[in-house]
């Protein structure tokens, strides 16, 4: 049976698809299998025709059937097109529809750049206190960036530590914008082994019974029973005993 790359193009791009992860998985799977890297290849490139919600689940679904040189070759592609590109939005468009486990695959010169220039942008980002926006045209682009984005880039740490400096600033509008963006990915990532300079400031919050901090680790563990951040803040909570594990199918 003859398939024309062009009109599943057209279909993707044109039709509003419910956004199903079981449906796209579907519709991939009809693709013959030498044409799903091609396929890939050419929604990336022409990324901005489509509805980038839909394209990051055809993405998703298309990277599962990609064999591992494929993937590679895809992998290559993408890093040209973040070399190459020219406005935010073509980095934004990228950061939305590729499935955020490759990102540690693509060329290191271009990751590197690429967050760079997202924590840089971070680094200035603040909430305006009355209208609760990014000030400046920050916030497009940067808040994006997914928690598995995070577990990937190249420095967890600086970007660990750029989070908490914010929380502790005096800047509310700097603390508001990383509360907002940040907080929980950060927390997510240090989830398993929690950074030095994280932990201090969780520590000494519940030390002094920061009743913001106190809410902030109990958010954290209260679902989930074997929460590492039990054992890490053991003596701490002591002084906690409100603080339980909260069964949610109960």
């Amino acid at each position: 049976m003859h398939f024309e790359e062009s009109s599943f193009l057209k279909t993707i791009f044109e039709k509003q698809y419910v956004k199903d992860e079981e449906y796209y998985d579907s519709l991939v799977t009809e693709v013959p299998r030498l044409h799903r890297k091609n396929l890939t290849i050419s929604i990336i490139l022409q990324r901005k025709k489509g509805d980038i919600q839909n394209l990051n689940y055809v993405l998703k679904s298309f990277f599962k059937t990609l064999e591992e040189a494929d993937i590679s070759q895809v992998c290559k592609v993408i890093s040209t097109e973040l070399k190459n590109a020219g406005t935010d939005d073509d980095i934004r468009t990228i950061l939305y529809i590729i499935p955020a486990k490759y990102w540690d695959r693509l060329d290191q010169a271009v990751r590197i750049k690429t967050e760079k220039l997202l924590f840089e942008r971070v680094n200035l980002g603040r909430i305006n206190s009355f209208t609760g926006k990014c000030r400046g045209g920050y916030g497009a682009l940067e808040n994006w960036v997914t928690a598995e984005h995070l577990e990937k880039f190249e420095n967890t740490k600086a970007w660990t530590s750029l989070v908490v400096n914010k929380m502790k600033s005096s800047k509310v509008e700097e603390k508001a914008y990383v509360e907002k963006f940040y907080w929980k990915k950060i927390c997510k990532i240090n989830r398993d082994d929690i950074d030095s300079t994280l932990k201090e400031y969780l520590q000494n919050g519940l030390r002094v019974k920061d009743q913001a901090i106190v809410k902030k680790v109990e958010f954290e563990i209260m679902f989930e029973e074997t929460h590492p951040w039990w054992k890490v803040f053991e003596e701490e909570l002591k002084d906690f005993p409100e603080i339980k594990h909260c069964d949610l199918y109960v």
